[in-house]
């Protein structure tokens, strides 16, 4: 049985939305598109995903509360995190409780495709190698 991998992409910019569902889906992945934290939500209660695309800025729910909600549906969830906010610049608060959240990922938007399918892939098999 072959297993397919399941990414949920959350971002309220479209463009970006279309753009990444697109890149993985070249990459053979089933990519499901949200454009609001409390559709991510909706999804992750509904579907177990490999791995959720989590942008950080996002009106009526952030990335970072979308992501402390979505942990408690599912407290292992791989979140890689997407932002305009270059990670030397987020709190000292949220980056050393990013460093203690297993599972987590950050990239930087903008990013190269190569570097969004490699972080991907990285993080698909974080655990399966065991």
């Amino acid at each position: 049985m072959i297993y397919t991998v399941k990414i949920l992409v959350v971002d309220d910019e479209e463009d970006t939305l279309s753009s990444i569902k697109e890149i993985l889906e070249k990459e053979n992945y089933k990519v499901t598109g949200v454009n609001t934290g409390l559709g991510a939500i909706k999804e992750v209660k509904n579907e177990k995903f490999d791995l959720v695309i989590l942008d950080i800025m996002m009106p009526h729910l952030s990335g970072w509360d979308t992501f402390s909600k979505i942990r408690e549906i599912n407290s292992i969830q791989k979140v890689m995190f997407l932002s305009v906010i270059e990670s030397s610049e987020l709190s000292r608060e949220r980056k050393m409780n990013l460093e203690k959240s297993s599972n987590v990922e950050y990239l930087s938007k903008p990013f190269d495709r190569s570097v969004l399918v490699e972080r991907v892939k990285s993080m698909i098999e974080v655990g399966r190698k065991k």
